[in-house]
């Protein structure tokens, strides 16, 4: 019975939420100017947290430099100097299609050179680059 109570509470808070923000925004020109300006910016600052948190952490882990940061600083290059979203998006994909194909998925830029004294295998997974001692026997 309280996991019911715990649904009901959630689904009924959840309802007050979306009504007061149909209720706040039915007549935006009783908001202040400064409150309107800062709804504004809300969208643009979510998506750039989740651009911001896939670019740089995998599976909460920190990613190593590689496509996807090359392909981003080609689009945010050129969304600086040509101020169009569509063009910046249509170059980062390119940047980034060029590289995969390039093979240079991950690991553009190496963040330490491996030991001399061990020697690496490396196997590719869906995702990440895994590099895996051969060990002496191997």
């Amino acid at each position: 019975m309280t996991v019911f109570f715990v649904f009901l509470a959630a689904g009924i808070g959840t309802y007050l939420i979306r009504v007061s923000g149909i209720a706040l925004l039915s007549a935006p020109e009783k908001l202040p100017p400064r409150l309107r300006r800062a709804l504004a910016l809300v969208a643009p600052t979510a998506l750039g947290a989740i651009i911001v948190n896939s670019l740089f952490l995998d599976a909460g882990q920190w990613r190593a430099l590689g496509a996807w940061h090359v392909a981003a600083a080609v689009a945010i290059g050129l969304a600086l100097w040509r101020r169009s979203a569509g063009w910046a998006m249509t170059a980062g994909a390119l940047a980034f299609a060029v590289l995969l194909v390039a093979g240079l998925y991950e690991h553009v830029i190496a963040w330490r050179p491996a030991p001399a004294a061990v020697k690496y295998r490396t196997r590719l997974t869906a995702r990440r680059c895994v590099t895996a001692s051969s060990g002496p026997g191997r």
